[in-house]
């Protein structure tokens, strides 16, 4: 999942071809079948729809520091890793990390595509590369020395770095048997996370980043993932695209975990860049113990 060079971050449309807002004491709700107008849409950038209401201050100042996030993470090319910074033990398998100690309250993700490209037969392992950042903001709610995260990749090879907090603590463990995910063997890495430090009571920031080798190659892959946790109150979906491989579609569906998948209509954000640099999507109060998935094609 990743790719290079971008244009200037352009001012998004406010009113995204879905079918409009609807715009009340600065709650904007989509009413839609997410997924459905805009994955069909024909055009890359169609005229966007006239809003309900003049636009809300409240969306105006928000969709503006969507915009200088994205301008800032466009001064710099992704930086991609081949190994992790840290200790890196390998495992027979990893168990799904256990967060009871811990109440996620905010959940954001950039997928940074930019150094992306297509994989030929004779490359090496990375030769396309796709950075997240997911950086959350906790409270602590039990005793607990660590917090635990996997990351999986149907590509070739992953790298995952901690940069908040202790970095310096922070260790890999690699699961030496491949899960398989939707029918495909997965590469999977369980970062762990040093927080003994955090006071039971305490709020602090966790950020990460995972670099996916040689990813996102198929329709198939197509699609990234997350799930509302207990007491969360927003989370946020944010995918720059390459400037060869424009945004042209796609959406957000929703389900329990082990359910069929439905497009969104619930409240939610979402922001376009101008022809289709980039995407950003954002629930408030997600579901507890529910799947979002996003699907696009470009």
């Amino acid at each position: 999942m990743s790719n290079e060079r971008s244009e200037p971050a352009v001012r998004p449309r406010r009113a995204v071809p879905f079918r409009g807002w609807l715009i009340a004491a600065g709650v904007v709700a989509v009413l839609t079948a997410v997924g459905v107008r805009l994955w069909y849409s024909p055009t890359v950038d169609p005229e966007p729809l006239k809003p309900v209401h003049a636009p809300d201050p409240t969306l105006l100042k928000h969709e503006g520091e969507i915009q200088a996030r994205v301008a800032t993470i466009l001064t710099t090319p992704p930086a991609l890793d081949e190994k992790s910074p840290h200790p890196v033990e390998g495992v027979p398998s990893n168990a799904s990390p256990e967060l009871s100690a811990f109440r996620i309250v905010e959940d954001h993700r950039v997928y940074d595509l930019r150094a992306w490209k297509p994989v030929g037969a004779g490359d090496g392992p990375h030769t396309a590369g796709v950075l997240m950042t997911r950086t959350m903001k906790l409270v602590k709610q039990a005793a607990a020395d660590r917090i635990d995260f996997l990351t999986r990749t149907s590509g070739s090879d992953l790298a995952v770095r901690c940069d908040v907090p202790r970095s310096d603590a922070a260790r890999v463990f690699v699961s030496q048997k491949k899960p398989v995910v939707s029918g495909r063997e997965m590469t999977e890495h369980r970062l762990s996370v040093d927080v003994a430090g955090v006071p039971v009571g305490g709020a602090f920031d966790l950020s990460f980043r995972t670099t996916y080798w040689n990813s996102l190659q198929t329709p198939e892959e197509q699609w990234f993932g997350t799930i509302g946790y207990d007491g969360s109150t927003l989370l946020s979906m944010l995918i720059l695209f390459p400037e060869f491989r424009p945004f042209k579609g796609g959406g957000l569906r929703t389900g329990p975990a082990n359910g069929d998948l439905v497009p969104y209509d619930g409240t939610q954000l979402v922001f376009k860049g101008g022809a289709g640099a980039w995407m950003y999507w954002e629930v408030p109060g997600p579901k507890t113990g529910n799947i979002y998935r996003l699907d696009w094609k470009w």
